[in-house]
């Protein structure tokens, strides 16, 4: 987007750019920089540009929508990561459900002690979907000590992201699936899991994206 005017020395100017129209679903990487500014050669180049990325998906998913993480992919197809502590999301290949697999999404609170990280569905399509419609899922949790306080928060939006409901959030022994400390790293035994349901029949008609806050504290 071009610029043209004189700047001083110090001062900052906003140029507010053009509306990019990017069909491709994906992770994609924008480059903003100056050159030659009030016409003469820059003395520092070193801060003339600027990175950036930004996410886009026109994915829509049928429903009924089962993940159990057993693709080595992590995400996985039709979900994204996203946040300031990208890392805190990581793929599990040696603890499941219940015992029932190996596989899981795996919150790593215990090697991240601060930042949030999110998992984000593409939109799924509740436009023909029949009463009830339940969000379930299935998790174990427990905590190092009594100062360190992590939080899982759900949510939905119906709107791509533009505002998000808080459909759960639970945190410290709320949260736990087992009351004692682990100084090491959690790996829960087949009876430390439990299963939410969460009604969401109340955006049935719509498109809706949902999100897996995990935030370590």
């Amino acid at each position: 987007v071009p610029w043209s005017g004189n700047l001083a020395h110090l001062p900052t100017e906003n140029d507010t750019l053009t509306q990019l129209n990017v069909t491709a679903s994906g992770n994609h990487s924008i480059l903003v920089y100056t050159s030659n500014p009030n016409g003469s050669a820059d003395q520092l180049p070193g801060n003339d540009s600027r990175t950036g990325s930004f996410y886009v998906d026109n994915i829509v998913i049928p429903y009924p929508v089962v993940e159990g993480f057993e693709s080595t992919a992590f995400p996985p197809a039709n979900w994204n990561i996203t946040g300031n502590s990208g890392s805190l999301w990581v793929h599990s290949d040696t603890i499941g459900a219940y015992g029932l697999s190996s596989k899981s999404a795996y919150a790593n609170f215990y090697d991240i002690a601060s930042g949030t990280s999110n998992m984000e569905s593409s939109r799924i399509d509740l436009t023909a979907a029949s009463a009830p419609v339940y969000l379930g899922f299935s998790h174990a949790y427990a905590r190092y000590n009594a100062t360190f306080i992590d939080t899982l928060e759900i949510s939905i939006t119906e709107d791509c992201g533009a505002s998000w409901y808080s459909l759960y959030q639970k945190w410290d022994t709320a949260l736990c699936t087992d009351l004692n400390f682990y100084t090491g790293k959690f790996f829960p035994t087949a009876s430390q899991w439990t299963t939410d349901y969460i009604d969401i029949s109340s955006y049935i008609g719509q498109n809706v994206k949902v999100r897996f806050e995990a935030e370590s504290g």
